[in-house]
Formats: structure tokens, C-alpha cells, sequence
């Protein structure tokens, strides 16, 4: 087997993100029919480091950034009694810089990554409130495969053409960037929430089936927020990713990111936001710094303590 053709099945097993508009600001509380949530943000980040197969951070190879700049536009919408339905769809720009003496900037890839389409149905909407989701996450129009040049291919480990040496991580920040993974998902979400004293709590669990070569994986996420104000949530945030079979540790990857979110709740129909996820371990996977800011529009009868998709009025 060429090195060329190894890499293009390695490549669509490699994902250094998760989706970015998987479980954007979801959660365990969902709309009546006719109600909507629908919301806006970007996101940007540099990188200039990734943790390896050993889960040790290490810089690129070939030195420079990979930076990524998003814009995301995902929505809700009440659509039977005890369903909603959902629509997510990012627009991504990544440009992979590279190193040396002389940097510059390798390749770009803009254009529309992994989209979602999905419904949520209720199980309980109270003071507790649990939901079931179900996704499908799919590539929106952009190359899939990657290509390394013989270069590329001797300086990823790849010295004799048979791509069985291949250094995954190499080869990926070696080779022109993308903006997904390029593969078929199917991802099953338990979501479980909770009203407390001033906030809320927001989590999830998940399996991601995978309809091509790389391995499911498990999905993970919490949200706990309090209220500083009437109108002011200050909440933390995380977000995981495992492998659920590592059969290849070279490159599956596993991520684990957290970081705070700060919400200003202007009216029962509008919030404004921002927040940041960092990466705190890992592996097969960029070590990333990303800033988010955005806004939404909602109709709603759920409170303020009831998560995210939440209003003003009291419990």
C-alpha cells in the first residue's frame, strides 16, 4: 500500500476537535412545540503544540500554528409534544503555518465543516429534567482526504513508501489541513439536568457510532452554573472525547477540554455570551486555547434555572 493511500484512510481516523456544534449550549431541558432556541457565535484559536500517543504535549511537527477560526449557527426548535428538533452548522476557516527560519502559511481550507441534525425527546422537563438525543453529524461539502507529498511522507517516518511506519501526527499537521474528520456519525446522548440554589447543573453521556474506519467513541459533557446577578450566569464547562476501542493508540484520539463560560441574560428572549475551552489532556490531539462569543434568541416558558435554554422568570 502507497504512503499516499494509507494516509487517506489514516487521515478521516484522526479528529483533534470535537464537532463544534455538537452539544453547543444543549442540554437536558427541552422546548414546547412552537418554542425556539436558536443562537450564533465564533470561536478562533492558535496552536503551536498537540499532545502525542502518549499524552505528552509536544510542539507541531514542522513548528509554526494551526489556527482555526469558526463561525456556528445552531438551532432548536420545539417540535412535537416532547420533542424538539435541531440543527447546527458551522463554518470553518483553518490554516496550518508552518515553521523555520522563514514561516508561512502552509494551506487554508475554509468553507462549511461537520454539520448536525438531530432531535431530542423529553423524559422529565421539572426541577429535574432528563432527554434523550440523537444526532447525525455529517461532513458539509469539503475535500475529505488528505495528500502528503514524498516529502511529507519521508518526514512524517514513512521512509521506504508502504505507509506501515507512519507517524499519524506528523502526517496530520504535515499535510494540507481540513475542516472535519470527514467521516459519518451517528451519536446517542443521555442528557440529565438539575435547578439549584441561584443555577443549574447540565450534563450528558454519550456513544458516538463512527460508519467508517476509526474507532466510536464515548462522549462527555457538564455544565454547573450559578447566577452572580438576576441577569448574570457564570457557569464551567466541560467537554470529553474517548476512544471507546483503542485497537491503534497512534491515532485515536481522546480529548479533554474545560473552561468558563460568562452569559449576560438581557430579557426572556435574548442572551449575550462568552467563553473559553482549554485543553488539559489528551492524546492524538491539539492543544488548544479557544475563545468563543456570541448571542441568542429564544422563545421559551422554561426559568432561569432551568439551563441554558432558560429565560428570566423565576421557578
Amino acid at each position: 500500500m502507497s504512503a499516499r493511500i494509507h494516509w487517506s484512510t489514516l487521515s478521516i481516523a484522526i479528529s483533534l476537535l470535537v464537532v463544534t456544534a455538537t452539544n453547543a449550549f444543549a442540554g437536558a431541558w427541552t422546548l414546547e412545540p412552537g418554542e425556539y432556541y436558536s443562537q450564533i457565535y465564533g470561536s478562533v484559536f492558535s496552536s503551536d503544540t498537540y499532545y502525542d500517543q502518549h499524552g505528552d504535549r509536544a510542539f507541531l511537527h514542522g513548528g509554526g500554528l494551526w489556527e482555526e477560526r469558526s463561525l456556528v449557527s445552531y438551532n432548536e426548535l420545539g417540535w412535537k409534544p416532547k420533542m424538539s428538533f435541531i440543527l447546527g452548522i458551522p463554518v470553518k476557516s483553518v490554516t496550518r503555518e508552518m515553521g523555520g527560519p522563514e514561516p508561512h502559511a502552509l494551506a487554508t481550507a475554509t468553507g462549511p465543516a461537520d454539520g448536525i441534525i438531530g432531535v431530542r425527546y423529553r423524559l422529565a422537563n421539572g426541577r429535574r429534567a432528563m432527554a434523550l438525543e440523537l444526532d447525525w453529524i455529517t461532513p458539509l461539502s469539503y475535500e475529505r482526504n488528505r495528500f502528503l507529498t514524498h516529502a511529507d511522507s519521508v518526514a512524517a517516518g514513512d521512509t521506504n513508501g508502504d505507509g506501515d511506519s507512519l507517524d499519524a501526527n506528523a502526517a496530520r499537521q504535515l499535510g494540507s489541513p481540513t475542516l472535519g474528520d470527514g467521516v459519518q456519525n451517528l451519536a446517542l446522548n443521555f442528557n440529565f439536568g438539575a435547578e439549584l440554589y441561584h443555577g443549574f447543573f447540565d450534563g450528558y453521556g454519550g456513544f458516538k457510532y463512527r460508519f467508517e474506519a476509526p474507532a466510536n467513541q464515548i462522549l462527555l459533557g457538564a455544565d454547573l452554573g450559578f447566577y452572580l446577578t438576576k441577569g448574570i450566569l457564570l457557569a464551567g464547562r466541560y467537554r470529553g472525547l474517548i476512544s471507546s476501542t483503542p485497537a491503534d493508540p497512534n491515532f485515536e484520539p481522546v480529548e479533554h477540554r474545560a473552561g468558563p463560560v460568562l452569559l449576560y441574560r438581557v430579557d426572556q428572549h435574548m442572551d449575550l455570551f462568552v467563553a473559553s475551552m482549554h485543553t488539559f489532556a489528551g492524546t492524538n490531539t491539539l492543544h488548544t486555547d479557544e475563545i468563543f462569543a456570541g448571542f441568542a434568541f429564544k422563545q421559551t416558558k422554561l426559568t432561569r434555572l432551568q439551563g441554558y435554554l432558560g429565560g428570566v422568570s423565576p421557578p
